[in-house]
């Protein structure tokens, strides 16, 4: 009886020897492969980076240029166009809307109460002229009663 179970014994311990040859060789061969792949990966995100290092710049160049310059030359257009119409025609700058925040100054003509006085603003919001803080939509006469001197001397 003792022979057929050393047989077993011997045969269990061939199988496991086996087994274990077959799983050093099968890791051995997952990490070669691993490896390669690895490598193989590592080039290949380099060729990448490379390529876009040398194609991006270029690419994003073209297009913002094919994006951006209809829309330059449309604005150089438009300003040719109101330059023209503007070189014969008087601007109001109550209603015209390519002033953003003009200071009006006062003339003769226009709210001559207000000249050299420090209280005078003359900037337009929303198509609305504030004159001054005292008088907004200016004085009616020559003589304000809250004029100061801005303190120039002629």
């Amino acid at each position: 009886m003792k022979d057929w179970s050393d047989e077993i014994f011997i045969a269990l311990e061939k199988t496991f020897k086996d087994f274990e040859q077959l799983s050093d060789k099968i890791s051995e061969w997952v990490e070669t492969v691993t490896e390669e792949v690895a490598e193989e990966i590592i080039e290949t995100v380099d060729f990448i980076v490379e390529q876009i290092d040398i194609y991006l710049p270029t690419e994003i160049e073209e297009f913002c240029r094919d994006v951006f310059q209809p829309l330059l030359d449309l604005d150089d257009g438009w300003e040719r166009e109101q330059n023209r119409e503007n070189q014969n025609s008087w601007s109001n700058p109550f209603t015209d809307d390519y002033y953003w925040n003009p200071r009006i100054e006062p003339s003769a003509d226009f709210h001559p109460a207000c000249i050299g006085c420090v209280n005078y603003h003359g900037r337009v919001y929303n198509g609305n002229i504030l004159i001054c803080g005292m008088h907004p939509y200016g004085w009616e006469t020559e003589n304000c009663p809250d004029w100061e001197n801005q303190g120039e001397e002629d």
